[in-house]
């Protein structure tokens, strides 16, 4: 988690992802965007089942200059935030520069 998650000012287990990869494991899935037209770096982590729940996602992002410290923006997980606007933070101007975002794909109608 540390290597992983870690940088210079935080420590991996500090860390958002590093907080939910302790607490749920390893994703099923883990998509890492990092140059998506009208975006800030992101990453969808999928998991297929997490305490009973089905096809549960995080999204993490990385806003302004933070180096490479992403933070929780939304989730699907019982118990985790979830933030309806998170297309307001993610994307520059409010909404995906094109219809073909990684996120949207995973997150629609959620």
């Amino acid at each position: 988690v540390n290597k992983n998650f870690g940088n210079g000012l935080v420590k991996g287990y500090e860390s958002e992802r590093g907080r939910v990869f302790l607490k749920y494991g390893e994703p099923t899935e883990r998509v890492q965007v990092q140059n998506e037209e009208g975006a800030y770096p992101y990453e969808v982590w999928r998991y297929a089942e997490l305490n009973g729940q089905g096809d549960v996602l995080f999204l993490f992002y990385r806003p302004g200059l933070m180096g490479s410290d992403y933070r929780q923006l939304t989730s699907t997980a019982n118990g985790e935030i979830q933030n309806k606007n998170w297309r307001r933070d993610l994307y520059v101007n409010g909404t995906p520069a094109n219809g073909n975002s990684r996120a949207e794909q995973y997150f629609i109608n959620r």
